[in-house]
């Protein structure tokens, strides 16, 4: 576990419970994300080993294309969409949080993995 994604965890379960997600369904999205991460990091590596890049070598195109799209996704993650906050509709808020969260660990193992 890195230190940003211990952060996410720890801190923003606090706050998207406090805007009105539910907790059991965070939960879920949290062990399926690690579920998947299992089978994705490997994944990730075995494809890493398979690229040839003269330029960069192995590793570092998937560095180059995937600090971007983490960093968005983190973003989105950090920062939900102003009117599904002020809803405090619970089932949009818990679905947001559960796909950034997992679509940011998605990404991340693709940067980190290798």
């Amino acid at each position: 576990i890195t230190p940003i994604t211990l952060f996410l965890q720890l801190f923003s379960l606090d706050y998207y419970e406090r805007q009105g997600a539910y907790l059991p369904v965070l939960a879920y999205f949290i062990t399926l994300t690690r579920g998947l991460d299992v089978i994705f990091s490997p994944v990730m590596s075995c494809l890493t080993d398979l690229t040839v890049s003269r330029k960069w070598g192995r590793r570092k195109p998937f560095l180059l294309y995937g600090c971007g799209p983490c960093a968005l996704v983190l973003l989105l993650l950090l920062f939900p969409p102003y009117d599904m906050v002020t809803n405090r509709s619970s089932a949009n808020i818990s679905f947001w949080y559960g796909a950034t969260f997992l679509l940011f660990n998605l990404l991340q193992a693709a940067m980190v993995a290798p």
